[in-house]
């Protein structure tokens, strides 16, 4: 069995690589987030704005978002998740509604972005609506 930790630091770490391959600065923070002063998992810089990152593995989990995301952007409460492509490339497809998952909205509270996603199934990607 993994530790936590171990799997939090792989996850992070390979979606440095994968940001970072296409040529958006990204870091991970010291000590994950855990740091005082230090908020998030992940600091990248997209269209030249700083946007602080949360990173969430999960072995078996997402089955209903992963069932729609592939055709619609999904809005749930506050949040609209999308693919980690779509995200980058400021793509905005149909919606959906779900019922709030409130997870997610625990896991992205005081971060510009939440990253997520289920063992060998592609990111994620929540952001809060505007007001």
């Amino acid at each position: 069995m993994i530790n936590p930790r171990q799997k939090g630091y792989r996850g992070e770490h390979a979606l440095v690589r994968l940001l970072t391959g296409r040529n958006i600065e990204c870091y991970r923070v010291p000590l994950s987030g855990s740091a005082s002063g230090f908020k998030g998992d992940l600091i990248f810089y997209l269209n030249d704005k700083r946007m602080v990152g949360e990173v969430k593995v999960r072995h078996n989990a997402f089955k209903r978002i992963y069932d729609l995301i592939e055709n619609y952007d999904i809005i749930s409460g506050n949040l609209r998740i999308t693919t980690l492509d779509r995200f980058l490339n400021n793509e905005q497809i149909q919606t959906t509604k779900l019922p709030e998952q409130k997870q997610l909205s625990v896991w992205i509270k005081n971060k510009d972005v939440l990253f997520f996603r289920t063992d060998r199934k592609h990111w994620l990607v929540a952001i809060p609506l505007k007001d």
